[in-house]
């Protein structure tokens, strides 16, 4: 939304606030070392090299029958669901629901693997398929861990943040208007 200064104050409490929990991704690289990495928005595990990334999928303990095989593949919240989620074809989901969205990016035909749309507390948990030719690295917001071998993502349930609206731009229009109306809904004219 635009950026106003006057009336800074009262605006802020008048202001429509959502509480947020960021995914968690605890991760395995090449050398056994164990990391966390926190997304607000998304966590992507992208091939890095020109090779396909091939991922093993289980959500919520049931391992999907087939893999990923692409550029890799993304987890988003309902705040990222608007940004890379949106312009991979995924839909945007409303601020205030208790989503993810799964998606794959640039799939092979032959994975026959489709977006999917979950609830917030789904563990999924994916695995490279032979890392040492097909290496992938994870990414957050402001984290890349480089040679993953697997990860856990999780919504963090003891970490939340709160995104503060104006009044007159109420988050569930923002929504709304970001799926009907796209360019009008980030500034563009």
């Amino acid at each position: 939304m635009p950026f106003r200064v006057e009336d800074l104050p009262k605006r802020i409490q008048a202001a429509t606030s959502i509480q947020l929990s960021p995914l968690r991704a605890g991760s395995t690289d090449a050398a056994g070392r164990v990391r966390t990495a926190f997304g607000i928005n998304e966590i992507t595990l992208v091939r890095q090299t020109r090779q396909s990334a091939k991922l093993l999928l289980t959500v919520n303990g049931i391992e999907r029958p087939r893999p990923v095989i692409g550029d890799g593949t993304l987890v988003a919240t309902p705040v990222g669901s608007t940004a890379y989620n949106r312009s991979a074809g995924s839909p945007s989901l409303p601020l205030s629901s208790r989503l993810l969205v799964l998606i794959g990016l640039a799939l092979s035909p032959a994975s026959g693997w489709a977006h999917a749309v979950l609830e917030d507390d789904a563990v999924i948990e994916i695995e490279v398929i032979d890392p040492g030719h097909h290496p992938v690295r994870l990414e957050t917001d402001i984290h890349d861990e480089p040679a993953i071998h697997r990860v856990r993502i999780t919504k963090s349930e003891e970490h939340s943040l709160t995104l503060l609206f104006d009044p007159e731009a109420h988050p569930h229009e923002r929504n709304l208007q970001a799926r009907l109306d796209p360019a009008s809904a980030y500034g563009a004219r």
